[in-house]
């Protein structure tokens, strides 16, 4: 039997019917770190520390191509374009920059099931998505986010999430999480337009010590909505909400600590939704 065609290699071994594999092509890295630098890198290089890759992209495509159980993506000072991170095979991706660095595009999480990924450190002109078979488990911290083409940061399925310590300005939504696990928002500046977070069948929800704005409103504006959710805890946050609502609660349980929010609004209790006070 000939070889079978296929573009997937391990360890730079093209995948076919005859490939000889020994055993360091075929027990995994503890760690493989990717080094890249758009200002001194080259694409021909390896990606060691001393021999930086230049684009996002061709550190993608090494981590892709090899077998690790974490790959970290090192970011020099910069600007990067986006690129898919659905090949990566490792069960951790950490992707960490600086501040200096900035990617441009959005980062698609998409077919990252059962991974742990953690994104953190840089300026990101773009959102965050996974929707499709998304990682079991995301962290997103010490960002700038800016998103001008809908929402900064949407996810569905994740089982803990962890979004804290970062600025987000979107043309919609900062957050928007739909059947989610535990999830923690903690220590953001978020700015938005008609709602900052949106959460939509979650187990538990801890928000706390967030900055709230909205720019721009309609009637049914609020700045956190708890829709068909368990529990959430909501403490510490503040922000100047005019006549916008600070809470909604639909088929929610949210437990309200002391908050420093001013709002003429009401906050809103619907489908059998309650908010306690927990100050």
């Amino acid at each position: 039997m000939g070889a079978v065609p296929t573009s997937r290699k391990v360890n730079n071994k093209a995948l076919s019917s005859n490939i000889m594999l020994d055993g360091g092509d075929i027990a995994p890295l503890e760690v493989l770190t990717v080094y890249v630098n758009s200002v001194s890198g080259n694409d021909n290089n390896s990606g060691s520390s001393s021999l930086p890759v230049k684009t996002f992209s061709k550190a993608v495509q090494i981590a892709s191509s090899k077998i690790a159980k974490e790959v970290v993506i090192d970011l020099a000072v910069g600007t990067y374009t986006s690129a898919s991170l659905k090949n990566i095979l490792a069960g951790r991706v950490y992707i960490r920059g600086r501040t200096g660095v900035t990617m441009n595009g959005d980062i698609d999480l998409d077919d990252m099931n059962d991974k742990v990924v953690e994104i953190g450190g840089f300026t990101l002109n773009g959102g965050i998505s996974g929707i499709n078979r998304p990682p079991l488990s995301v962290r997103v911290y010490n960002m700038t986010i800016n998103c001008t083409n809908g929402h900064a940061i949407e996810l569905n399925d994740i089982s803990q999430l962890h979004v804290s310590y970062n600025t987000i300005t979107a043309s919609m939504y900062p957050i928007r999480l739909n059947n989610c696990g535990n999830i923690a928002i903690k220590g953001n500046t978020l700015t938005g337009n008609y709602i900052c977070i949106e959460i939509t069948h979650i187990a538990n929800a801890n928000i706390s010590n967030n900055t709230l704005s909205i720019n721009q409103s309609i009637s049914n504006s609020v700045a956190i909505s708890l829709i068909n959710s368990a529990y959430g805890y909501i403490v510490n946050n503040e922000g100047s909400l005019g006549t916008i609502p600070f809470l909604e609660s639909k088929a929610s349980i949210i437990f309200k600590g002391s908050n420093s929010v001013t709002t003429s609004g009401q906050d809103i209790k619907g489908r059998g939704g309650l908010i306690y006070n927990a100050a």
